[in-house]
């Protein structure tokens, strides 16, 4: 009954306005203005691309044997 006699006093219009400012002051608090966040959501991310590593085919290939070269040496029960 008292939740019904409080809303029954105010208009929707009025609760909607009030969240608006409680949203407003909790991104303030944040730092992120309202617009940014608006842009990031809304932003395509169809044309990012992956940035390539610049490591030549060699570099691979070592870094593959040494990577085998600890396997051998790695106690058993363990990650590697």
């Amino acid at each position: 009954m008292a939740i019904n006699k409080y809303l029954s006093k105010k208009s929707v219009e009025e609760m909607i306005e009030e969240q608006r400012k409680k949203a407003a002051k909790k991104r303030e608090k944040k730092g992120a203005p309202a617009k940014e966040i608006n842009r990031m959501a809304t932003k395509s991310t169809r044309n990012v691309t992956e940035q390539k590593t610049s490591v030549s085919s060699k570099e691979k290939e070592e870094k593959i044997q040494q990577a085998k070269e600890n396997i051998k040496n790695a106690k058993p029960g363990s990650l590697a």
